[in-house]
């Protein structure tokens, strides 16, 4: 009763006096499924006008006995996924790649992304990367990106 009898005659006094009970963020949770938007930037060595602006992966993250586990879903192949998760009481950064075969009817052999997503306590997911492309002719490309996304537990 005193917190709310307090916060009442704060808010009384300024306009701006915010009450709360707890200021603290809650500490982010990387198990659940992340869904994550890579945008394009422009930076990198490869034409990107033929790809979409954007390109969406999913993934689940579970906790296991030595770690975690890295499940691909949507926009990952999912062959060669691995990664690795460091947390701390603010965010939990990710470190992953995956490889895999290009889309069929494309000139992309194989595509590896590498990426750094930060999770915070809201579940917001930040990052960037790259996608490094082999192509049918032999040659080799980079298109860097920007992520962003969110984890549902």
């Amino acid at each position: 009763m005193r917190i709310i009898l307090a916060c009442l005659a704060l808010s009384a006094l300024s306009p701006l006096a915010a009450c709360s009970s707890s200021d603290t963020t809650p500490a982010p949770i990387p198990d659940g499924n992340w869904d994550v938007t890579l945008a394009f930037d422009g930076g990198g060595d490869c034409d990107t006008s033929g790809l979409p602006p954007t390109y969406d992966i999913n993934f689940d993250i579970a906790t296991a006995a030595d770690g975690y586990t890295i499940s691909a879903e949507q926009g990952l192949d999912g062959g060669n996924t691995g990664g690795a998760i460091v947390c701390t009481s603010t965010i939990c950064e990710l470190s992953f790649t995956d490889s895999g075969p290009g889309s069929e009817f494309s000139n992309i052999c194989t595509q590896t992304i590498s990426a750094t997503l930060d999770e915070d306590g809201n579940d917001a997911v930040t990052g960037n990367g790259q996608i490094d492309f082999l192509l049918d002719d032999g040659s080799s490309c980079t298109a860097t990106f920007n992520a962003s996304g969110d984890v549902a537990h």
